[in-house]
């Protein structure tokens, strides 16, 4: 086995080219989209007499989904990743159906899982009961990737073009049950309070004033266990979002629960999911660490991550 490294300036995780001579095959791990290092790994195979047969992807986000339709286009094959294809978003898909509120609440009654895809602040204000937060950004598919279950049919707030690009990118990662979105988006849904709910949001200030008194809230960071080692909030507890759905159980009941991540994004995510599941009593700090830091309220480091709550 033969095992080659690339990497840019413009990305941070490494691709991998890995050669099986015996076999003449060759696998690209994570590809980088940049036409030079899509050059490098069709001739490096090629060098040691392999053909490039499959795309492993050890997460997923838009530049490596991006390398790996460049690559396929490359090499005008199919490509897997693991032990399914990826859907070809150049090839377009059909356009996605818009549902009246009726046929759409009826849709979530039979089981459909509802995303809400607008900004974490858009979501704050008002959303659907019920829906999960999954912005769409870079790390849409990341995000959809570890908390989505293939096979489960799927309906998105969003207006019409951001909800056709969010179905495409779930498309790629082999979530394609997108039943339609909501037409009118929450304009319409405002119309019936009884459907509709907020998160709130507390400032790094409140919550450290919170922490100080005979009651305070459990803060949980649901970052990742190194960036929770590096540094986090006294006190906190950290279950990152990839298990938070798994774990909400674990959580104390009747207690108020603080979410933070770095910046809002993954804690408004994790908010959402929390409050899917019937938790309520929660909050989302606004800004993240990186307002709690700019605030200059006191952090801690520690050599290994807590889990326990």
């Amino acid at each position: 086995m033969i095992v080659k490294q690339f990497q840019t300036e413009a990305h941070e995780i490494a691709s991998y080219l890995l050669v099986d001579q015996g076999a003449g095959t060759a696998s690209v791990v994570n590809p980088l989209p940049d036409p030079a290092t899509i050059e490098g790994y069709v001739d490096e195979a090629e060098a040691h007499g392999a053909t490039i047969e499959q795309v492993l992807l050890t997460h997923f986000d838009s530049a490596h989904l991006e390398g790996y339709e460049k690559l396929r286009a490359r090499l005008g094959h199919l490509i897997l990743q693991g032990p399914r294809p990826l859907a070809d978003s150049s090839q377009g898909s059909a356009p996605l159906a818009a549902l009246a509120l009726e046929t759409f609440l009826e849709r979530r009654r039979s089981g459909a899982l509802l995303i809400d895809v607008r900004p974490a602040a858009e979501f704050a204000r008002a959303h659907l009961r019920g829906a999960v937060n999954l912005v769409l950004n870079d790390e849409f598919c990341r995000w959809a990737a570890a908390l989505l279950e293939p096979g489960i049919p799927i309906l998105i707030v969003a207006g019409p073009e951001d909800a056709q690009e969010a179905s495409r990118r779930l498309r790629q990662i082999g979530l394609d049950l997108v039943e339609g979105f909501l037409e009118g988006g929450m304009e319409v849904a405002l119309r019936r309070h009884d459907l509709v709910e907020s998160t709130r949001q507390c400032s790094p200030e409140t919550i450290d004033r919170r922490l100080h008194q005979s009651e305070p809230p459990l803060v949980v960071d649901v970052r990742t266990p190194s960036e929770f080692a590096t540094e986090h909030i006294v006190g906190a507890v950290n279950i990152p979002l990839s298990v938070l759905w798994d774990r909400a159980g674990e959580l104390p009941m009747g207690r108020e629960l603080a979410i933070i991540c770095r910046r809002g994004h993954r804690s408004s995510t994790a908010l959402s999911l929390l409050m899917a599941e019937g938790v309520t009593t929660t909050c989302n700090i606004a800004g993240g660490m990186d307002a709690w830091k700019a605030g200059g309220f006191p952090i801690e480091s520690r050599s290994a991550p807590s889990y326990g709550v």
